[in-house]
């Protein structure tokens, strides 16, 4: 269980970062 919230949060952190550095590419995929 702790696993898997493990792995979710990690998802989470590099989606953040993701969107961070590319906010064109965040922009439109929010359209």
């Amino acid at each position: 269980m702790e696993e898997t919230s493990t792995n979710i949060h990690i998802g989470l952190v590099r989606r953040n970062n993701f969107l961070r550095e590319n906010p064109i590419s965040c922009e439109i995929a929010a359209l």
